[in-house]
């Protein structure tokens, strides 16, 4: 009993750990200086506070990929984003089901990195490089986030179509 205990004790020294790593903290200053900072200010006159404003934020590590264009095409990572003609607005109303799709295939690859799931599906054998997984769900990330600013285009597309 005590064995497990120790374990438990210890796995949760390592998750307080990444959890406290986890924040993130945003201080600009009376000139509009920003300065990001694992670590909170130190706390200062009332004085000299006035000007300076502090914003706590939350991350994850993990940050989606960039859109880059080559050539004609973008892409977020490997993934081809759609190349959308503005004189066709009917183009715009396939984004929806692309995010998705794309959605689909983001919530299960996360099931895929799950040992245990892997296990029960029989999937335990099937090697993925873990880096190669993460990478994958950063584009995915990405494709998302692009389908979402286009947002604005998919409506302006729907009122044409209805006109």
């Amino acid at each position: 009993m005590s064995m497990r205990f120790a374990l438990f004790a210890g796995a949760l020294c390592l998750c307080i750990g990444s959890v406290e790593a986890a924040k993130m903290y945003k201080i600009v200053d009376e000139q509009g200086n920003v300065t990001y900072s694992q670590f909170p200010p130190p706390p200062q006159p009332a004085q000299q506070q006035d000007g300076v404003r502090v914003d706590e934020m939350s991350v994850s590590g993990d940050s989606a990929s960039q859109v880059r264009t080559l050539g004609q095409n973008q892409y977020c990572g490997e993934i081809q984003l759609p190349s959308i003609n503005p004189k066709k607005p009917e183009e715009y109303l396939d984004l929806g089901e692309l995010r998705q799709a794309w959605l689909n295939e983001l919530e299960g690859d996360t099931d895929l990195n799950n040992v245990r799931f892997r296990m029960y599906m029989g999937r335990y054998n099937v090697s993925r490089n873990p880096s190669e997984a993460g990478q994958r769900k950063r584009d995915l990330q990405c494709a998302i986030a692009w389908v979402d600013k286009q947002k604005g285009n998919v409506e302006k597309a729907r009122a044409a179509l209805r006109q």
